[in-house]
């Protein structure tokens, strides 16, 4: 079952997502599993892969932002 956190995260990482396009990288892999947790975002931006680790906060007003 989701929490209300779990959905904060999927909220910012789609966020972070739609931003990434924005700037022009390839998203390849999302929630990629690793022996250590777990990768939000694997992008590539031409020949440089980028890991992704999104951080997401909401205000009192419910308002969610991502960096």
């Amino acid at each position: 079952m989701a929490t209300s956190r779990d959905d904060l995260g999927l909220r910012g990482e789609k966020l972070a997502e739609k931003e990434l396009r924005r700037r022009g990288l390839k998203i390849v892999a999302r929630r990629y599993r690793v022996p250590g947790g777990e990768l939000d975002l694997i992008c590539t931006d031409k020949q440089t892969v980028v890991f992704v680790e999104v951080k997401t906060q909401s205000d009192r007003e419910g308002s969610t932002w991502s960096r």
